[in-house]
């Protein structure tokens, strides 16, 4: 990966500037994401390191690595859809597949 210094001079330039409030105004979601990456790089963010994904935190799921195996399975091989699974809506139920699990 290649690695982007950035020049003290942009630093300088955009220290004054509160990003939090020109990002909750601005209307175009693409300006908001660059000034959001301004908003890092001026806060120091680990460089471009701090603009990665990280690892999302939530609650932990509750199936095995085999459950969720036999899910995928299921859906992508065995059950082609709701119809064929037993539904009578043509969409999936959390209630169906809990059971099925």
């Amino acid at each position: 990966m290649k690695i982007y210094r950035i020049s003290t001079n942009y630093t300088n330039l955009i220290k004054d500037i509160d990003f939090s409030s020109l990002i909750a105004k601005e209307t175009n979601g693409r300006m908001r994401v660059r000034l959001l990456a301004l908003s890092h790089i001026k806060d120091g963010a680990n460089g471009i390191d701090g603009l990665k994904e990280k690892r999302r935190l939530g609650r932990p799921c509750a199936l095995s690595d085999t459950q969720l195996k036999q899910l995928k399975n299921m859906f992508t091989q065995t059950v082609s859809s709701p119809l064929v699974a037993g539904l009578k809506d043509h969409c999936w139920s959390h209630i169906f597949i809990k059971n099925l699990v």
